[in-house]
């Protein structure tokens, strides 16, 4: 142990400590066990120190040691201790220690974030998911049917989603057209500042002005109306054009269309996100049939007594993990799962916005962009609602991959 001045790692200068002479002391060492720092503690008391921890503690970065043995402040020290000046004090702990958390925090979730791969909770985690359980496990029945199960419930979601979507573009494509609605483009976009403005003529042939901007089915039942009177009345034909005005078809709010398109681009991006994660796991997983799940029983005492301490029941022993794939699962879950996903999320996103833009009214935009949302959110109801407990279990209980 040295008997020079004893400098604490990346600590503030409150709690750095003088040592006196003939004292024996040591560096605090980096952290690396509990080992190691109960022998600095027993160090620190009674001056009797192990070799282990004299030679960890002599690779410490914050110290350097001279020809005698002796660990003494390093110039790294020197410049943590110079920048920690003037953060003395209660105040200047606790500020100190929110940089550091601060630091640690963002450094942590960074590395999390771009080197961890979370696997969809939802129809298509478990078709991914179960599968390789059940292989792992030797096929019994139990995991079998669940796998089975699960690919049922996928083709239930493949043709909910599918049916959907081809409902809504059968209205966008060829019950509009025969109903002779015109694209809405930017009919009514600045009927505010009308007349005298760009694009102030709408489709009727009038002159736009908020108070008669109508969405479509009100303006053609308007329309309507007036065309009938005329027919009916032929000889009041001018005084019927005067006084009954059907308006104009356009949109009442350009903003609020431009926002609601916008917020269901960031909801469907989420699930376009859990694709790209999913073929992450796919290009990075080692095409081997490697184990998913595993038991593993305590290292360090009785399974029971470990149990007892914890509060652990049997599923708490197992492990379940994203591992090797053989190739061809790869290609079938490509095939199966992630081909159609993509298709529909394309199909969705294309289908959303083209209806987002074709309405008109303000409360209809908002209530379309939340259903529309939905669409890709049925596989998650369908499993939160239909899947077995078990399955939503083992889909809850998978670590996430670390990607190589």
């Amino acid at each position: 142990c040295s008997s020079d001045l004893i400098v604490l790692t990346l600590s503030p200068p409150s709690l750095l400590e003088a040592v006196d002479e003939g004292s024996q002391n040591m560096p605090r060492p980096a952290y690396s066990s509990p080992y190691v720092w109960w022998s600095w503690m027993r160090c620190k008391l009674t001056g009797q120190i192990d070799d282990k921890v004299a030679d960890e503690a002599s690779y410490n970065p914050m110290y350097s040691v001279d020809s005698r043995g002796s660990s003494r402040p390093s110039d790294l020290t020197r410049d943590v201790r110079r920048a920690n000046d003037g953060l003395g004090g209660p105040d200047g702990d606790e500020a100190y220690r929110a940089k550091i958390a601060s630091a640690k925090m963002m450094g942590m979730l960074k590395a999390k974030e771009k080197c961890v791969v979370t696997l969809d909770k939802s129809l298509y985690g478990a078709a991914i998911m179960m599968p390789q359980v059940a292989r792992s496990a030797g096929w019994p029945k139990n995991l079998t049917i669940l796998t089975i199960r699960s690919y049922i419930f996928l083709l239930v979601n493949y043709a909910a989603q599918g049916c959907i979507l081809y409902m809504i573009a059968k209205e966008e494509n060829v019950w509009d057209v025969f109903a002779g609605q015109m694209y809405l483009c930017d009919f009514g976009r600045n009927s505010g500042a009308c007349p005298g403005n760009s694009n102030c003529v709408g489709p009727g042939g009038t002159f736009f002005a908020p108070p008669r901007v109508y969405g479509w089915d009100l303006w053609t039942t308007r329309t309507y109306v007036r065309d009938s009177l005329k027919a009916l009345f032929p000889d009041k034909a001018d005084d019927i054009g005067k006084f009954v005005d059907p308006g104009e078809y356009g949109v009442e709010s350009h903003w609020c269309r431009i926002l609601c398109c916008l917020l269901f681009t960031v909801t469907v991006m989420s699930d376009l996100w859990g694709s790209i994660q999913m073929v992450k796991v796919f290009v990075d997983v080692p095409n081997q049939a490697e184990l998913w799940l595993d038991y593993e029983l305590p290292s360090w005492a009785d399974k029971d007594h470990a149990k007892a301490i914890h509060g652990w029941s049997e599923l708490d022993l197992v492990t379940l993990r994203i591992a090797g794939m053989p190739l061809h699962w790869k290609i079938l879950n490509v095939v199966v799962i992630l081909l159609p996903k993509m298709l529909l999320w394309k199909i969705t996103a294309e289908a959303g916005i083209l209806l987002l833009m074709e309405t008109s009214g303000i409360d209809d935009i908002v209530v379309n962009s939340v259903a529309l949302a939905f669409i890709l959110q049925i596989d998650e109801l369908l499993c939160t609602e239909l899947m077995s407990a078990s399955t939503r279990a083992i889909l809850e209980k998978v670590e996430d991959y670390h990607l190589e």
